[in-house]
């Protein structure tokens, strides 16, 4: 009965182990990510779709000509800068890496997958889904900004 239980501390503190180490992993690549999105980023392009039942019905490349900017700063709050106005939030990184999340005021919360962050270049994309009446719609939205 003793070599039972001592199994199953050893097993329990190995699985601990294994999950912390995944964390760990996870939280040190979300803070690889944070330390490189902190700046000023400018919005350069913006690539909208939008589909019907998976039928694409609009596509659209805009270059932006406005000045629309997002300041990321390192205690985890954000400006943007645009149309004449100046709005606050905050924003995390999470999933890795893989994802920013955006509080805009407290009212507009926006999910974006990053897929790409280089010294001067951030790409981020987004997709909503809503099913109506057995109509599924998505759009999506893909953001280029240069620092």
């Amino acid at each position: 009965m003793k070599n039972f239980k001592t199994y199953y501390v050893v097993a329990a503190l190995a699985i601990g182990f294994v999950s912390c180490k995944k964390e760990d992993k996870q939280n040190d690549e979300d803070k690889i990510i944070k330390s490189r999105i902190i700046g000023t980023w400018t919005l350069q392009k913006t690539e909208t779709k939008d589909y019907t039942n998976d039928t694409l019905k609009y596509s659209n490349t805009e270059i932006e000509t406005n000045v629309n900017t997002i300041e990321f700063k390192a205690d985890g709050t954000i400006k943007t800068f645009g149309d004449n106005s100046i709005k606050s939030g905050t924003y995390t990184i999470t999933n890795s890496g893989k994802s920013l999340n955006l509080n805009i005021g407290g009212e507009l919360f926006i999910n974006h997958e990053i897929r790409a962050i280089l010294p001067n270049d951030l790409v981020l994309y987004r997709e909503d889904i809503n099913t109506t009446d057995g109509v599924t719609r998505k759009f999506t939205s893909l953001q280029t900004y240069r620092r």
